[in-house]
């Protein structure tokens, strides 16, 4: 996820990235991004959210595998910010991590593209849709930040959106009307990939259209065997209380005629039935007969990749597990689940040299400390031996800052303050993931 931390506010903040090793001969995409306040209301209430470029959410950075990306972020927030991308194999690279305790502030996450060159083991879909869901509350970020200052947990989100709308109007009585809701428009008998995002702050989402098949055809970069999956809600609580954490589009068939009808797909059980979301995890392998979705030259995966040896269980663990661990067909994840009162085993390659965050991806707990750091020596020996150097636009902060150079703050928004100090490090949330793609059949 992204979290906002240590930058100076109000800093324009020119930044090389890459998607993989890439090379002077490979293309150059630059961005000019302008992070702000605006108002929305996601969900019926004005609110201040976080925007890039006066968008919520952000703007897509559309980009395929091993171009270079710049990136220039003007910080016009009135706190210090950190933009970090998961799924993006920062290979001896962790000064492109983007997390606090590594680094000041780095570019942003990107959607990476196959090659034409790169076979896909599924047919070539008819359109492709991003879609961003996630937890939403009417709390802005420093309200909720105050919150866990004073021991208070978040709670309860108010709701869920779907590419920074809100709920179709399913229900009268749980969503009011005049909310904007998100509509995908397709024709009758194509297929369409989804790249699926859980944006939100903690809570896991189950993802279904109604009536329709999803075939899990790639995660975080690794094409899977062709998973079919049988509208989104919360996992693992209590459905009666929870219903208004439920979030609806409409998937809008071009010979349509009227508007959308008929109950939403039931969830999964998970309050009575634990086993169908795990089984259902556990099944997801890495198709290891083809290539991979984006082939990265910068050799074998590195800490900030969890390779998830694909199996979790219930219980305690114990020695004799490790007779159950995949040790073939395990799909690479640089995020992987936890299921309440069970484990999870993954194997994490320690050939990256760098300084890494290992952390929850609950925001709440993560701001809370549930975090921590390796550090992964050279093989080599010393420093810069087969670790990336550190770019000569670094910026400092903490312990090292007085090593940093004057900025002039211009910022475009007045709210801006120069001297923003690194209390609190989760100060925003936008996050721009690699997704998780199913293809609707």
């Amino acid at each position: 996820m992204v979290a906002a931390a240590a930058a100076a506010a109000a800093a324009l903040l020119h930044l090389l990235a890459f998607a993989s090793l890439a090379h002077a001969a490979d293309p150059y995409a630059f961005f000019d991004w302008d992070v702000s306040y605006i108002t929305a209301s996601p969900l019926g209430v004005p609110q201040q959210v976080i925007s890039v470029n006066k968008k919520f959410p952000g703007p897509i950075v559309n980009i395929t595998t091993n171009y270079n990306v710049v990136v220039n972020v003007l910080n016009s927030l009135d706190e210090p910010l950190l933009i970090t991308w998961d799924g993006i194999q920062q290979r001896k690279n962790c000064w492109q991590d983007g997390v606090l305790g590594t680094n000041c502030p780095i570019p942003p996450g990107i959607t990476v593209n196959n090659r034409a060159v790169i076979s896909v083991p599924f047919d070539t879909p008819d359109g492709d849709f991003t879609l961003f869901i996630g937890d939403w509350y009417k709390k802005n970020h420093m309200d909720l930040r105050k919150m866990l200052d004073d021991g208070k947990e978040l709670g309860m989100p108010d709701g869920v959106l779907m590419n920074g709308k809100g709920p179709y109007r399913y229900n009268d009585s749980l969503v009011p009307d005049g909310i904007e809701c998100e509509t995908i428009n397709v024709e009758p008998g194509k297929t369409y990939r989804f790249r699926v995002h859980n944006v939100g702050v903690s809570t896991s989402l189950n993802f279904r259209i109604q009536n329709h098949n999803l075939a899990l055809v790639e995660t975080e970069g690794s094409y899977t065997m062709k998973q079919i999956s049988l509208i989104w809600t919360s996992m693992f609580v209590n459905e009666s209380l929870w219903k208004r954490v439920t979030g609806v589009a409409i998937l809008h068939y071009s010979n349509s005629k009227g508007k959308a009808s008929g109950p939403l797909p039931d969830p999964p059980n998970d309050v009575y039935d634990k086993t169908f979301s795990m089984n259902q995890a556990r099944s997801i392998r890495m198709n290891v007969s083809t290539g991979a979705a984006r082939p990265n030259p910068q050799g074998p995966y590195t800490l900030n990749n969890l390779h998830a040896v694909n199996r979790m269980d219930y219980g305690e663990w114990s020695e004799n597990s490790r007779g159950t661990y995949n040790k073939w067909d395990g799909v690479s994840r640089c995020t992987t689940q936890v299921f309440p009162g069970a484990w999870t085993a993954v194997l994490l390659s320690l050939d990256s040299p760098g300084f890494w965050n290992v952390r929850t991806e609950n925001l709440d707990t993560w701001y809370l400390g549930q975090e921590t750091y390796i550090r992964v020596l050279d093989p080599q020996g010393g420093y810069n031996v087969t670790e990336m150097v550190a770019p000569d636009n670094i910026l400092y902060c903490g312990l090292l800052k007085d090593k940093q150079k004057a900025q002039k703050p211009h910022a475009s928004s007045s709210s801006a303050v120069p001297s923003a100090t690194l209390n609190g490090y989760l100060l925003a949330v936008m996050v721009l993931l690699v997704a998780t793609a199913f293809v609707v059949e």
